[in-house]
């Protein structure tokens, strides 16, 4: 039996549970030569210029072929199981998304002197010169046949590991699987690594203290909600700050960055579709506001609450090696395909399950093949999995998940909701609903001629949604 996993917040002050805080970052820009000029930044608004993300390549002392990508390492990065054990985690990657183009995507590694609660960050490369919704040049080989001026550059993304805690990383090399943990004295090299990897294909945001950066938002962006206001972080009415982008501003009625800080409680969120569910973003600063920077609030925005702990736990403690549904989930709302080859004839349906329970009863289990046989898909078997906050996973319910068989209980009177995700075989994501009633206790009453069950009585049923989605 496999219990289905529960994920914490892992904070860095305490290296005996391995923890890591993904920080902001901030270079000096290079002096520029004569005809030079910044083209490129990265999410923490860094500069840089052609020449520079060529180098990182051509200064390149190993480099590893891992799935659709190319890894290159500096000097910095001259240990062979850290090298190998960061090329697996992209060979890893390439099992979960598609690369229809057959593209070749370069990742920069190197080693470098963060601030000391910052273990590792992780950036794609924007061009410096577009404005409104702008494209990273990963995700621009992935997803576009044009794949723009991304297909000349040296470097379309890079992942900086911190200097002072190199010998605190621990490479699991060929016991990258789950279950294998690192010693308490270490942080875990891989999962580390997996956490930068999504900042890289495209988990971030390019919202500054001034609402835009220089106008320019992500796709990520554009789906940052404050459920506090009850509105899209990014209205759709045209900029009157910035001529060139027209499409998207920040909402009037939402004040930067004070609107957009609340930890993991109501306020903000990123929605991952209409009827997927709202993932909750971690807006929690270590500063006061009036010390937040640009970087810092671009990148506390460009981060869910509990999907994106860098190491990820099960309930036995154990280190779980893989990307969640809900990040899955995010990357195929981003435009990824998660499949390698993809295929025009595939078909991806979920249809919703309903159950209703014995009067008295609060325990149920459930096929998974019977959830999924009014469920249509091609390809093979679909991949499968209890999506976590979306529905009532957050309520007191206890949800256990083997091979073939979901078990639930404690399920309380009305109605609960479980959702889930299937990914087709042309990239393709979709989310399913299993629905369970369970009704009031049957009321025997000698003064009414009647059984009162579920609110049977004058025919009224009751209505009692307890969903969090």
């Amino acid at each position: 039996m496999r219990t289905v996993l529960i994920f914490l917040i892992i904070i860095l002050s305490n290296p005996v549970i391995k923890g890591q805080v993904c920080g902001s970052y901030f270079k000096e820009s290079l002096p520029l030569k004569p005809g030079e000029k910044y083209e490129y930044i990265d999410r923490f608004g860094n500069e840089y210029t052609e020449a520079e993300l060529r180098m990182n390549e051509e200064a390149s002392t190993e480099i590893c072929t891992a799935g659709h990508f190319k890894i290159v390492f500096d000097g910095s990065v001259n240990d062979a199981d850290m090298q190998t054990t960061i090329c697996n985690v992209f060979n890893y990657i390439s099992t979960q998304i598609g690369n229809p183009y057959d593209r070749e995507v370069i990742i920069g590694v190197n080693f470098s002197n963060l601030s000391n609660n910052v273990v590792a960050v992780g950036s794609p490369i924007f061009s410096y010169f577009t404005c409104g919704l702008v494209d990273n040049a990963v995700w621009e080989l992935f997803t576009t046949e044009a794949g723009t001026t991304s297909n000349n550059l040296g470097t379309h993304g890079t992942i900086i590991l911190n200097e002072n805690y190199r010998n605190n990383f621990f490479s699991c090399v060929n016991q990258c699987t789950n279950g294998i943990n690192p010693p308490t004295t270490n942080y875990d090299l891989y999962t580390i690594v997996l956490h930068e990897a999504l900042h890289v294909l495209g988990v971030g945001s390019l919202i500054n203290l001034n609402g835009l950066y220089v106008g320019r938002h992500t796709r990520w962006d554009t789906h940052l909600y404050s459920q506090t206001e009850n509105l899209n972080v990014l209205d759709d009415e045209p900029s009157s700050l910035f001529g060139c982008c027209s499409v998207k501003k920040v909402h009037d009625d939402i004040v930067i960055p004070e609107g957009l800080v609340s930890f993991c409680s109501s306020n903000p969120m990123i929605t991952v579709g209409a009827n997927n569910p709202n993932l909750q973003v971690n807006a929690a600063y270590p500063i006061s506001l009036s010390q937040i920077t640009d970087g810092e609030l671009m990148n506390i925005l460009s981060h869910l609450c509990d999907p994106m702990s860098p190491i990820y736990f099960n309930v036995n403690g154990q280190v779980t090696r893989e990307l969640r549904a809900e990040e899955l989930s995010i990357l195929c709302k981003l435009g990824y395909q998660s499949c390698v080859v993809p295929n025009n004839d595939c078909i991806l349906y979920a249809g919703d399950d309903n159950y209703t329970l014995a009067p008295g009863e609060d325990q149920i289990t459930i096929s998974i093949s019977e959830v999924l046989s009014n469920d249509e898909f091609s390809g093979g078997e679909p991949n499968f999995e209890i999506l976590q906050y979306c529905g009532d996973y957050f309520s007191d319910i206890n949800i256990q998940e083997t091979n073939t068989e979901l078990i639930l209980s404690n399920l309380p009177i009305g109605y609960t909701e479980i959702c889930y995700v299937i990914y087709g075989c042309n990239g393709e994501c979709i989310e399913g609903h299993i629905t369970i009633f369970n009704p009031m206790p049957c009321i025997e009453d000698e003064n009414i001629c009647e059984k009162i069950c579920n609110g049977g009585f004058d025919g009224i049923t009751t209505d009692l949604y307890l969903s969090l989605s």
